[in-house]
């Protein structure tokens, strides 16, 4: 079987979670990104969604992962990008959309 390499960045893992974000609901011009982010990310390759600014909820977080994790994983040849979301942060907006409407049924579920 051929295995077709696919190339992502930052940048793509950013657009992601943007793109989930304004699917929740969330007002693309309330979403800040900022370059700060937790350690499992690659410094300089990452970012932090804030909601209204850089001391609003955050939100999520991506890039690619740290190098040294990588390295203790054994994958020091390989870039790999993600995100986290952070569900706590994420208050109920305004706006209903059909993502929204089914992750606030499943933070409801019990």
């Amino acid at each position: 079987m051929d295995r077709k390499t696919i190339k992502t960045s930052a940048f793509d893992v950013k657009s992601d979670i943007l793109h989930i974000l304004m699917d929740l609901g969330f007002d693309e011009k309330k979403l800040v990104i900022e370059s700060k982010t937790n350690q499992s990310f690659h410094p300089g390759r990452s970012g932090a969604v804030h909601l209204g600014s850089n001391k609003g909820p955050l939100l999520g977080c991506f890039g690619e992962l740290n190098p040294i994790i990588l390295n203790q994983l054994g994958l020091e040849n390989y870039s790999i990008c993600g995100f986290e979301l952070y569900l706590d942060n994420i208050t109920e907006p305004k706006k209903s959309t059909k993502m929204r409407d089914q992750l606030m049924w499943f933070l409801n579920f019990k």
